[in-house]
């Protein structure tokens, strides 16, 4: 396989996307029928077709047309101050031969205000022919001026089963020998994006990896988010933070762990609704010990305080004060479902009072222990 399989098998039709049918057969439509808006807004979890959805419309509007000319795609992330929308609203000024121009921005929440300003005029009044795309993960983070004027259309994440299906495809078509079983996983550990899956499964297949104990073992990132809840729910701050720091040194974003306690407690409400869940062992004996310890209203509020830390904190804060904050908060609401007293992280405070040197007691300070990947596994 020379080609990557996550570009080999990208969708070239809105009939090929997966598991966004009525985004896509709307967006056919509308091409079919000349009646595209100038603004349209694509928004959802990464990974789930919105840039390709873009390109699709880009090359079903000017099918013969060079696509140098016809497409316009920015990185908004890279190239989103208001100079960037300047540069782009003036080259727009001019024809380019074509009956239809396609202006997709990729990170369209990381322009600036100024930027976003700037182009507000351009999308009130835009060139004819002209198409804006805005692509983006975090919606919440673009001007509602700038909305007001987008059709918008939300990307959901692919189910596991639709995932599974497009996998077994690929898996026939390049007589690739992964089990159904490992597929399985493949698709349940994707959350939702079918290009994280093509990729998992090109490594699979690459690894050999036959089983699915071969591939959690090989591919999966370690997970100690149950080990953690359950700690905050014992009411022990102490060891969920060294857990924590354990946990940061592996994976090496807040923002992993966070979506890591996010899973934990959505299979924790599956469970606790009689469904059924992918963990097995000592994970799955973790989150069924969680369901027993908690209220659903405890499991409620801590989902949205992790929410609201991967949706709504910039990414210019502090993304380990923040994550922080967020276990110190559902430890709290932890001990409050439970009825656990909270055992506090112990911090070095100065005392006012006087002490005399004949009564003080020389005590050594034993340093905090890093767990090692076994302990974090228990």
């Amino acid at each position: 396989m020379s080609e990557p399989l996550h570009l080999k098998y990208r969708p070239s039709a809105f009939s090929e996307m997966v598991g966004q049918r009525l985004t896509a057969v709307v967006l056919d439509k509308m091409v079919a029928n000349s009646k595209v808006p100038s603004g349209l807004l694509f928004s959802g979890p990464s990974g789930t077709g919105k840039t390709t959805a873009a390109r699709i419309l880009a090359s079903t509007l000017s099918p013969d047309a060079d696509p140098t000319m016809t497409v316009i795609e920015i990185d908004a992330a890279s190239n989103g101050g208001v100079a960037d929308v300047r540069a782009l609203t003036e080259s727009l000024r001019y024809s380019n031969g074509s009956q239809w121009r396609v202006v997709i921005l990729d990170e369209a929440h990381s322009l600036t205000r100024d930027a976003f300003n700037a182009l507000l005029k351009t999308l009130e009044e835009p060139p004819t022919g002209t198409v804006f795309v805005l692509v983006t993960t975090e919606p919440h983070k673009i001007p509602e001026t700038v909305v007001s004027r987008l059709m918008e259309f939300e990307f959901r994440r692919v189910s596991p089963e639709e995932i599974f299906d497009r996998l077994m495809v690929v898996n026939a078509a390049e007589s690739i020998t992964v089990p159904a079983d490992v597929l399985q996983r493949i698709a349940y550990d994707a959350d939702g994006s079918v290009r994280r899956a093509l990729m998992s499964l090109e490594k699979a297949h690459l690894a050999d990896l036959m089983t699915v104990v071969q591939y959690v073992e090989a591919t999966a990132v370690k997970d100690v988010s149950a080990r953690l809840l359950l700690a905050l729910a014992h009411g022990d701050n102490t060891m969920a933070f060294r857990l924590a720091d354990a946990a940061l040194g592996i994976v090496g974003h807040p923002s992993v762990l966070a979506e890591q306690v996010t899973r934990c407690l959505r299979d924790v409400l599956v469970l606790r609704g009689g469904g059924q869940i992918h963990a097995t062992g000592k994970a799955l004996e973790d989150r069924q010990t969680i369901v027993s310890l908690l209220g659903i209203d405890a499991v409620y509020s801590a989902i949205k305080i992790v929410w609201d830390l991967k949706t709504k904190v910039r990414p210019s804060d502090d993304p380990r004060g923040n994550l922080d904050l967020a276990l110190a908060l559902i430890g709290q609401i932890f001990a409050k479902s439970t009825g656990h007293t909270q055992v506090a992280v112990q911090v070095a405070v100065p005392v006012a009072a006087v002490v005399q040197p004949s009564t003080v007691q020389s005590v050594p300070t034993a340093e905090p222990r890093k767990l090692s990947l076994a302990e974090m596994q228990m």
